[in-house]
Formats: structure tokens, sequence, C-alpha cells
């Protein structure tokens, strides 16, 4: 693990000193760059000592353990018509760590025809010392959830990293609690009710849930058979779309923050939420005009990735970026050189980002490569492919490539957008500032199409831009007016587009 942490470092250390010369320019000396470095590695040192220690922590605990650990499947137990639970026990037949309530366990599955995914599952239950327990909600095309809702069985060994996250219920709340989830955002929740109850505290207790009907609510006669038991607790269910007033539920509709304001000690409480994003939005803006400070509103996204947003925290409380392209792109000014824009898809959603690229005489023996928001071994690739493929060197030349709006791009569809932002800065000639790009670039530097390219077209048609770069094999049913300019290699664009080559 620890030397993991080195190697992101390192990552993090070329970025960081490589943006450094690049907002310096000429003053950017090597005495001053190895100062930055310095002062750099000094604190990257101070950070990668105290991580081992952690691990080392972590490790040394009672039940505790560095990477991962064989956890067997005990039980599979449906909870929902969408959620079930899977209890855990170690295979080696050791303790567990003792988890905070509300942190959660990492996993790492190898599933067939992909490679191997992590992903994260709050813990559901108390601390016990023998096993944890997750309650995961298959999502729509959802290969993780999916895959361990079809797959795992009694008996089934699974790889589980240590319990971890800041979002926890603290060992003595020194007030009344809230406790607010949507959907299977209930799972750290109830590991917190449950908490709560095992050790009969004295502490006010509210638990405020909110699905959309009795069959996707899971968990309910546990729960009310918990706050039954707590002197001081009480539930309350929401169902959006109930059938009947007997199937579970206190309310129909929302959790609304008017209710939250008459109904729980909004002027003492600490609340705790986690939930799908527009649950988040409504009630942390709600809580928020109702006069709860922000130290005491602790709250955790819960849901499919594809389903993560921006947000910006505003004086009003959180508040979701409707139009992420729009913001990505909004410090883009006039075209230059070594712009471009990339039509790209972030889950299942389509958003536009800018491509920046530098490019400059080299002064030293080894030309920097310095690559933010991008895969760096991909855009080496590209350097590779324009030199051998179309006789364009970047050799003795500094390369320095971002994505503004610190975005992160992963997509090989935005290969012909990072050649194109090469290309433009090392020609000095500016795109056509209409214009996005997409494509995925080949070894043989072939131009490959890529999926989605109509939510990629009409993205970019919506944000004023009348015209796409594109490989010449992509399918495109209705371009939506926009005008579609088809290159079918490397060559060929560097040659069209820039006169290179």
């Amino acid at each position: 693990m620890v030397k993991i942490a080195e190697r992101w470092f390192v990552m993090a250390g070329v970025a960081l000193l490589g943006a450094i010369a690049h907002v310096l320019g000429e003053a950017a000396t090597e005495e001053i760059m190895t100062a930055w470095g310095e002062a750099y590695w000094f604190l990257a040192n101070i950070l990668i000592t105290r991580e081992a220690a952690i691990y080392e922590d972590l490790a040394a605990a009672h039940g505790g353990w560095n990477g991962w650990r064989a956890f067997e499947v005990v039980e599979v137990r449906p909870e929902s018509s969408v959620i079930t639970s899977f209890v855990l026990k170690p295979k080696d037949g050791g303790p567990v760590l003792r988890h905070r309530p509300g942190q959660y366990l990492t996993f790492w599955f190898d599933v067939p025809g992909h490679p191997p995914i992590k992903r994260n599952y709050s813990i559901s239950c108390a601390p016990n010392n023998e096993t944890y327990r997750i309650s995961v909600k298959r999502e729509d095309k959802g290969l993780a959830s999916g895959w361990l809702h079809d797959n795992a069985r009694v008996g089934m060994v699974l790889k589980v990293g240590a319990p971890a996250g800041d979002f926890f219920l603290p060992e003595t709340p020194p007030r009344p609690v809230v406790l607010l989830s949507g959907g299977v955002g209930l799972t750290p929740m109830v590991s917190m009710l449950e908490t709560l109850v095992a050790e009969k505290t004295d502490t006010e207790v509210h638990y405020v849930h909110g699905a959309y009907d009795a069959g996707a609510h899971a968990m309910g006669p546990h729960i009310r058979a918990l706050t039954a038991a707590h002197p001081r607790a009480r539930s309350t269910v929401f169902y959006e779309a109930p059938a009947n007033d007997g199937d579970g539920h206190d309310h129909a509709g929302r959790i609304s923050g008017a209710w939250l304001s008459q109904q729980t000690p909004i002027q003492e409480a600490d609340y705790y939420l986690c939930g799908p994003r527009p649950f988040l939005r409504a009630l942390v803006s709600d809580l928020r005009d109702a006069g709860v400070p922000a130290d005491r509103i602790h709250y955790e996204f819960f849901g499919p990735a594809d389903e993560i947003g921006v947000f910006e925290m505003t004086g009003g409380g959180l508040s979701e970026v409707a139009n992420p392209s729009a913001l990505f792109l909004s410090e883009r000014g006039e075209p230059s050189p070594g712009s471009a824009v990339f039509a790209g898809i972030e889950g299942t959603r389509p958003v536009l980002t800018e491509v920046q690229a530098l490019v400059a005489p080299s002064t030293l023996a080894s030309p920097r490569r310095t690559v933010v928001g991008l895969d760096s071994g991909r855009v080496s690739t590209i350097l590779a492919v324009l030199e051998a493929r179309c006789g364009i060197p970047f050799a003795g030349l500094d390369v320095f490539l971002n994505v503004a709006g610190g975005m992160r791009v992963n997509e090989p569809a935005a290969d012909l957008a990072i050649a194109g932002a090469l290309l433009s800065a090392r020609e000095d000639s500016a795109l056509p500032p209409e214009a996005v790009l997409f494509g995925e670039i080949s070894l043989s530097g072939a131009l490959r199409p890529v999926a989605q390219a109509e939510n990629r077209l009409k993205e970019a048609q919506k944000l004023g831009f009348s015209q796409a770069i594109l490989p010449d094999s992509q399918k495109v049913e209705g371009a939506g007016g926009m005008s579609v300019r088809r290159i079918a290699d490397l060559t060929g664009f560097a040659g069209e587009v820039f006169g290179a080559g």
C-alpha cells in the first residue's frame, strides 16, 4: 500500500511542477523549480509517512488488516425487490476490525470479461467483531451490483479492504440525532441506528426514510423493531407512490424541510443524510434554509456511478450544476492554438470539456511531458503515433496537456481531441472555434468510431457548436443540423486540418 501511495505522489508531483512551470513560463528557472520540488517532497514525505502509519495502525488493531482480506459470504438475504444483504465473515476465522457506524468496505471484484472492478459499499450493521453486512441495490446497468446479485451465494469468497470513510456517527453523540435516508442510502443509517440501540445510549434519535413504494422499501420491520427497543427513538417512513394506507408507510410524498422543521429538533440536532443526488440537493438546502448550521449537517452521496453530478456549495446550500459542459467551457475565451473541445460521456451523460496543450522548445536533455486530467500513457501513445505514422516529431519539445476545469477524462474517445490540441499547439494554428472532436486512434493511426455519437453531438449543438470532426467510419443518425467533417486517419487529420505531416 505504501509503494502505491508513493507512486501516486510521484504522479501528482510531476503534474504540479509541470503546471507551475507552465504558469511561470520563462521565470521557471532551474533554481526555482528545484526549490519547488524540494518543498513538494518535504510535504509529500510527511503525508506518505502518515499514510504508512495509518495502514500500520489498521493492521495492528484488533481484527485489523492491510491490503485485501478474504471474506466468505455466510448469508444472503433479500431485503426488498431491489436490495439484497450479504453477511461476510473472514475466511481465516479471525475477528474483524470494529468499524465506525457509517463507514464502508472496499471490494475487489473479478468479473469475467471485464478488468478488475473496485466498489465501496456501506456497512449496514452495528460493530460485532465477527461479521460485516452490506446491503446492495441492483442498479440498472450496474456491473458490480448486478454481478453480486446474480452470483454471490453462501460460500463465495470476496476480496475486501478494511473499513474506511469519514462519514460516521461519533462515539458519544453530543446532541439529538436525526437520520435521513432515501432509497438504498439507508445502509449507513441502519448501522448507526443499530449501534445507538445496542449501546443503550440516552441520545434522542429520529429515523426518517423515504422510499418509492412498499416493494422498494428495505428493512422496514427491522427498523421499527429497533426504534421500539430504544426509549427515545422514533421512525417515520415516506412513500413517494404508496399503493394503499396500510402498506408500511406513515406519509405519502417526499420528505420535506417543512416537515423536518415541525417534527424534529431542528435547533438542536445533528442531521445525517445519505441518498441519491435529488434527495441530497433538496434536503441539504432545506436544512440550511431552516437555519441548521453547516457543521450540524453531515451527508454522503449514495447511488450508481453514472448518477454522480457536479455540485457547488452556495450561500443557500448544496446546489447541483445543471449544465457541467457550460461550466467547464465558461473560461474558454477566444479560440487560440492548443485548444480542442472534446465531446465526451461521463457515466451516461454527455459532457463537453476543453483539452489544452502547450508545446515549446525544451532546454532540458529530456523534454518535459506533463499531463493533468488525462491518461499519461494514452498521451505518450498518441505522441508516438504522430511521429511514427504521420512523420510529425515532438523530440526536443516540452509538452504540457491539461483538461480545463479540473475534469478527469479517461475515454479513448478523447484521442482525437488530444491529438488536435497537440497539433494545434505545435503548428500554432487554432482549430475552428465552432468544432468539437471525438474519436479513438489506433496504433496504425486509423481513427475508430466511438459509442453514443448522437448524444455527444446533441450536447455540442445545445452549447452552440455547429461542426464536428470525427472518424470516417463513425455512424451518426441525425446530426441535428451540425456539419460533420469525417477523417479517415490521423495522417489525414494532420494534413487536412493543419497542413502538417
